[in-house]
């Protein structure tokens, strides 16, 4: 597999696993099994564990990761 080839299914893999966990999220919503304050706690928590697992973070990475949880939550106005 080239580099290329890999970082696509690198990518392709990261948007498909934040859909379903979006999708997933939301279904659990509507249907009234979480509340807008559980939904809050397990953005807070997944935030919790980038940060656990960040290390010094020398590209950024997990704190762009977190910043975009982050903005889930003010778009979501949780």
């Amino acid at each position: 597999m080239t580099y290329e080839s890999a970082r696509l299914m690198s990518e392709a893999i990261t948007i498909s696993s934040a859909a379903v966990f979006y999708s997933l999220i939301d279904a659990l919503v509507e249907k009234g099994i979480l509340s807008g304050e559980e939904e809050k706690e397990i953005y807070l928590s997944a935030m919790d564990k980038i940060s656990e697992v960040a290390g010094d973070d020398e590209d950024g990475t997990h704190e762009l990761a977190r910043e975009l949880i982050e903005q889930q939550i003010a778009d979501r106005e949780l």
